[in-house]
């Protein structure tokens, strides 16, 4: 602007000089003035604070960052007009502020709320607990106890992680009443038991080394624990089926009576209850039930000879059914007795070579016999397929 007044005050005396001689003009046009700054720009502000999650999400970022300082001002003075023409205004105006950020995404939501403990489910033999409630943002419940079952009681469950409280219904051992949708369950794994002793070497064509002696004898044992209501007595069905020696037992009774054992592939009765085992080199298959039920026989035979001559180097099928009382809260106990550890083979109805081993069909059993077993099967065997199960008078 100091030039421009210089500049005027130069020209005033000049255009005086050259009036004087003639005539006057009009007067010239006032000075452009400079352009005006552009205006300061405004930043926009951030947008708002995230929201919460689910139950106590994070928060969004704080509010944006506001916008950049004010616009730059519009460019220098424009420049003064000529005698004719007008001088040029600013530029225009400056820039605005960049926009300010906005605040961050949403905040995450909290966890959701534990689950509560399933309810535990009673076995056969021991019922399970509930499981524990899972921990979550609220507390979780904990698991009801075992259900009562024919088998132990579960135990309580245990409280959820997330401060939930135990199950206090804890199954009783002590059961109240077999289980109505399935009472062969009472009897646990007796049902589908199968006992197998394959031979260990040296055969002969009709015998050959047992398996597990010791020293020159064997004896097994495996116990079945007996469910159901305490103070009640169950009459248990099961079929009987393998393939084993004959052995001549006595004191009891043969259910067959003189009948002959069957020498076919199809099997018969060989059933004996009551009495004792004599000593001889035949092996025994026994089932002995305690504390002994009143009035019952208690021990029983799976392969009684009908004379001395079916207890020979000869192999027989079993295929028959039979049932013994049970007290709640007995046992049934398998036993298993060789003399002299040796044992005849699955060779049919030969005594002096083994051309002919036999093959027992499985598909009725239930359940079924583990893959591991094969036939023919080069030793002795004997399943059990519980039937029934119904409360005795």
């Amino acid at each position: 602007m100091k030039r421009n007044l210089l500049t005027l005050a130069i020209a005033i005396p000049v255009s005086f000089v050259i009036g004087m001689s003639c005539a006057l003009e009009p007067p010239p046009p006032p000075p452009a003035t400079g352009g005006a700054g552009g205006a300061a720009g405004t930043g926009t502000a951030g947008s708002t604070t995230g929201t919460g999650g689910d139950i106590v999400g994070t928060g969004g970022a704080t509010t944006g960052t506001a916008g950049a300082t004010t616009g730059a001002g519009g460019t220098t003075t424009g420049t003064g007009g000529t005698t004719t023409t007008t001088g040029t205004g600013g530029a225009t105006t400056g820039t605005g502020g960049a926009a300010g950020t906005g605040g961050a995404t949403t905040g995450t939501g909290g966890a959701t709320t534990g689950t509560g403990g399933a309810a535990g489910t009673g076995g056969a033999t021991t019922g399970t607990g509930g499981a524990a409630g899972a921990a979550g943002a609220t507390t979780g419940t904990g698991g009801v106890g075992g259900a009562v079952d024919a088998g132990r009681g579960g135990a309580a469950g245990t409280a959820g992680q997330g401060g939930g409280s135990a199950g206090t219904d804890a199954g009783s051992a002590d059961v109240s009443t077999a289980d109505a949708g399935n009472p062969i369950s009472i009897v646990g794994t007796f049902d589908g038991y199968l006992f197998s002793a394959p031979c260990n070497g040296g055969e002969t064509g009709y015998d050959c080394i047992n398996t597990g002696c010791s020293g020159t004898t064997k004896t097994f044992t495996q116990a079945f624990q007996i469910g159901g209501q305490t103070g009640t007595f169950y009459n248990v069905t099961f079929a009987v089926s393998g393939i084993t020696e004959a052995k001549l037992y006595s004191g009891g009774m043969r259910r067959a009576g003189t009948t002959p054992l069957a020498r076919d592939n199809a099997g018969g009765d060989a059933w004996y209850q009551g009495g004792t085992v004599p000593n001889s080199t035949y092996n025994s298959y026994e089932l002995h039930v305690t504390p002994a039920v009143t009035g019952a026989p208690n021990d029983y035979y799976l392969n009684a000879a009908a004379t001395s001559s079916e207890e020979d180097h000869l192999g027989f099928v079993l295929n028959y059914t039979a049932t013994i009382k049970v007290p709640a809260g007995g046992t049934i106990t398998f036993r298993n007795y060789d003399s002299n550890c040796r044992q005849i083979m699955n060779c049919g109805n030969f005594t002096a070579s083994c051309p002919m081993p036999r093959t027992l069909p499985t598909t009725s059993w239930a359940p079924p016999p583990p893959m591991t077993f094969m036939q023919p099967y080069n030793g002795q065997f004997v399943h059990f397929d519980v039937t029934s199960v119904t409360v005795a008078p």
